[in-house]
C-alpha cells in the first residue's frame, strides 16, 4: 500500500513526494471537495493543498475541527487511501497516454475552412474512414479540416503515441 513518510500540510515536514502522493489523493476526491479545478502534483504544499486537506478534513473524515495536517498512520491519512482501495506503492504517475495528452495541451483549431492546424489533422488520419465522409456544410472531406469533431481521434492519437496499439476506435462513446 502506498504510504507518506512524513506528516504533509499545517506544520507538517511536507516532502515534496510524500506532498504530491497527498496532492494527488486529494484530486480522486475534487467532486466532493468541490474543487473547482484539480490541484497541482507538484509537491509544493501550498495555500490550495492546505485548505483541501482542512475541507477534505470536515467533510469526508467528519472531524468536528480541521487541523490541516495529515501524518502517516492517522485518521485523515486512513481515510483518505480507503475510498480508493488497493493502491498501488511509490507516488502515483499518470499513464503515458495521459502524458502524451498533457504534452498537447493548447492546440485548437484555426479559424477558417481554408486554414487548419496541422497537428489536429494528424490526429484525425488516426481514423483512415474521415476521409470517405464529407463535412456536412462545405465539400471538404472530414479529414482535411480541423472543425471535425477530434476528440476521440486526440486520444487514439495519444494512444498510438504512448504505444498502447492502435487504440479503441475513434468514437466519442468509445
Amino acid at each position: 500500500m502506498a504510504s507518506i513518510g512524513s506528516s504533509v500540510g499545517e506544520d507538517g515536514k511536507n516532502r515534496k513526494r510524500d506532498v504530491a502522493l497527498v496532492q494527488e489523493l486529494l484530486n480522486a476526491h475534487a467532486v466532493r471537495l468541490d474543487l473547482k479545478k484539480p490541484l497541482g502534483v507538484d509537491g509544493d504544499c501550498g495555500k490550495r493543498t492546505l485548505e483541501a486537506i482542512a475541507k477534505f478534513q470536515l467533510v469526508v473524515v467528519g472531524a468536528a475541527k480541521a487541523d490541516g495536517r495529515i501524518d502517516p498512520k492517522g485518521r485523515t491519512w486512513r481515510e483518505l487511501v480507503k475510498v480508493l482501495g488497493v493502491i498501488p506503492k511509490g507516488v502515483f504517475a499518470r499513464p503515458e497516454w495521459i502524458k502524451v495528452a498533457c504534452g498537447e495541451e493548447g492546440t485548437s483549431e484555426k479559424p477558417g475552412l481554408d486554414k487548419n492546424e496541422a497537428r489536429i489533422l494528424e490526429y484525425l488520419a488516426t481514423v483512415p474512414g474521415l476521409a470517405n465522409v464529407k463535412y456536412k456544410k462545405t465539400d471538404h472531406m472530414m479529414s482535411d479540416i480541423d472543425e471535425t469533431a477530434w476528440c476521440a481521434c486526440f486520444v487514439k492519437w495519444c494512444l498510438i503515441q504512448a504505444g498502447k496499439s492502435k487504440g479503441p476506435g475513434a468514437q466519442a462513446r468509445s
